[in-house]
């Protein structure tokens, strides 16, 4: 009988044995899911942060393009033709009163107001275009082909480039605000 009860015991043991591995097998399972769900939910916070980012710096790179578009480019491109006008005016007046020009231009490096020191930005107001002797010269002669070629240069830069571009600064010079019907 001894047997008997010694084999019921072993086989209730094995019984309990068996139970217990497949209770931490499932705890294990369990745990395993746990853990595999909190991670798989942080890739999918941080890729819907990614993607919420990547929203958001094409929303600025739009804004970006347009403000250069419709600001940035524009006021360049003004002013380069306003300093392309004026570098064409002096050109022209040089070739025609070398003297007057020379004068002025040796006067001004004297002063320190050198067009190298210009360009640098050692200084920045200039109140001659062409020099104060060739501004004399129109003064006295309006009628002239000088008079009337200056006054041509100066009203047409005027009119179709400083104009525009402070109309430019004036609606978009402080801030620039761009709605979204406007983005596209």
């Amino acid at each position: 009988m001894s047997t008997v009860g010694a084999s019921n015991n072993a086989s209730d043991i094995g019984l309990i044995v068996q139970g217990t591995l497949i209770l931490l097998s499932a705890i294990v399972a369990v745990l395993g899911y746990y853990v595999q769900g909190r991670l798989k939910a942080r890739e999918r916070v941080k890729e819907m942060a990614e993607t919420k980012s990547a929203a958001a710096r094409e929303v600025r790179l739009k804004t970006l393009r347009k403000k250069i578009a419709i600001f940035v480019g524009p006021c360049v491109q003004y002013c380069l033709n306003i300093q392309t006008n004026f570098g064409y005016l002096g050109d022209w007046v040089k070739e025609r009163h070398p003297d007057e020009c020379k004068r002025y231009r040796d006067e001004e490096d004297a002063e320190g107001r050198s067009t190298k020191k210009l360009w640098s930005g050692f200084w920045n107001k200039r109140y001659s275009i062409v020099g104060t002797y060739v501004e004399q010269l129109i003064k006295k002669d309006p009628s002239s082909e000088l008079a009337r070629h200056y006054i041509r240069i100066m009203k047409v830069t005027v009119q179709n480039y400083a104009v525009p571009l402070a109309e430019l600064i004036n609606l978009h010079g402080r801030t620039f605000y761009v709605s979204p019907e406007n983005m596209t």
